[in-house]
């Protein structure tokens, strides 16, 4: 049995989140401008519900977890000519020994390979193209004892330009996004016929002003084509979303900023050869705040709402109110917490998945994160922590045998980070 928990969700790996240290790095050029970074991160701990298993089931799914993550970068920051280029590959296990062998994994892995390279980044024009691609194995949403096996990659490129004093400036970007599920267990139809692939061309315009030394105005403009190009079924509606935003962020006192943005989003899914998502009432945007009393201390909240096309409920629409902390003790401790309430509201279910929609209800999911970590920095490129991070979903989706996809979730992680 599938557990639906896909879009706008947290629900799939979490990931290491070991403390972010940084050390001086190998110059791999005479003046010392372009460095190599190499690292290690590892963490373990205790995973209660590594495949989001229903609460319904009413069975403890949890499982001791081990993660290991080498890095290596490069950094060559120049005016005319800058790179980056970052390389990761992270590998974990579930031994399955809390009494549920079913959770038993010993290949679990998060890669990640990714290159940005501009042009005349200093300049009036400027010019920027970057790729990442990453083949993750891990368990998420699928039933207990099954992972996801994925493939992404983004390929990206844009244009700035910046006239006159650079009060002003122009970004135009083009990305293409594409996403492939690998049927590796041979057990899963959705995998299996391609109704979770998908490619998303999008093409995005944004104006800044700065009419103040810290603070601006923006207007942003996105449009895009979705599409499920595997999707042997047919399921999956094609969707051409657009967004408009307007708004201005900056600094509003010495120690407050934020952002206020407002605007009209819409997937425009075709069903058919009809926008079945007319009647979508899509006002957007973000509000922010964020208050720094102390150059230890932050404090920032705010709420989002956008919207997204997603395979199986032709969109996703996410209401997100979030808070996050960070606080640095006595010079070498680092506390840091964030936590976030989304309501999330779906399209209209395109297979039976769930009774959610086909008892003419659409489906209608409450997801609560909070995470937090403590770090205690040995030097600026050694650090060992501890990490808490709990996923709580409710909705109103059930599977047809009367499972409800509602879970509760929680990882706790002691872990290590060396970066030289």
């Amino acid at each position: 049995m599938l557990v639906v928990l896909l879009a706008g969700t947290s629900a799939a790996a979490q990931e290491l989140a070991a403390p972010a240290v940084e050390g001086q790095g190998v110059a791999i050029a005479p003046d010392r401008k372009a460095e190599l970074h190499v690292g290690i991160e590892a963490g373990a701990g205790l995973d209660t519900n590594p495949y989001s298993t229903p609460l319904s089931r009413n069975v403890f799914a949890g499982d001791l977890t081990a993660r290991l993550r080498p890095s290596a970068s490069v950094d060559y920051p120049g005016s005319l000519l800058a790179f980056k280029g970052e390389g990761a590959l992270e590998y974990g296990f579930l031994p399955g020994i809390l009494g549920n062998a079913n959770t038993q994994q010993f290949l679990l892995y998060q890669s990640l390979l990714s290159g940005d390279l501009e042009v005349n980044r200093d300049g009036m024009f400027r010019f920027a193209v970057g790729d990442s691609f990453s083949w993750n194995s891990d368990p998420g949403n699928l039933a207990i004892g099954s992972v996801y096996n994925r493939i992404q990659n983004q390929m990206r490129a844009g244009v700035g330009v910046k006239p006159g004093g650079g009060a002003l400036t122009f970004k135009l970007g083009y990305s293409f996004d594409f996403a492939k599920f690998l049927d590796v267990e041979g057990n899963n139809n959705l995998v299996r016929t391609g109704q979770l692939d998908s490619m998303l061309h999008s093409l995005a315009l944004r104006a800044d002003y700065k009419f103040l030394p810290r603070t601006g105005g923006f207007l942003a403009l996105s449009g895009g084509w979705t599409s499920y190009p595997f999707d042997a079924a047919g399921v999956n509606d094609q969707a051409f979303p657009v967004n408009a935003q307007l708004g201005v962020q900056g600094q509003i006192f010495a120690k407050v900023g934020g952002l206020a943005s407002v605007g009209y989003s819409n997937p425009l899914v075709l069903d058919q050869g009809a926008i079945a998502t007319g009647a979508l009432i899509g006002v957007v945007g973000q509000a922010e705040l964020r208050w720094q009393p102390s150059l230890s201390t932050t404090l920032g909240g705010g709420f989002r709402r956008e919207f997204s096309p997603t395979p199986l409920y032709q969109y996703v629409g996410n209401n997100r109110f979030y808070v996050s902390l960070s606080q640095v003790l006595g010079g070498r401790f680092h506390l840091s917490a964030n936590s976030g309430y989304s309501i999330l509201e779906f399209g209209e279910e395109q297979t039976e998945l769930s009774t959610a929609t086909t008892e003419g209800f659409l489906r209608l999911d409450g997801h609560l994160d909070v995470s937090a970590a403590l770090a205690y920095y040995i030097t600026d490129w050694l650090a060992v922590g501890i990490n808490d991070k709990l996923d709580w979903r409710v909705t109103n989706a059930a599977a047809p045998a009367g499972d409800n996809y509602g879970f509760v979730r929680n990882q706790t992680l002691v872990t290590l980070a060396a970066k030289y």
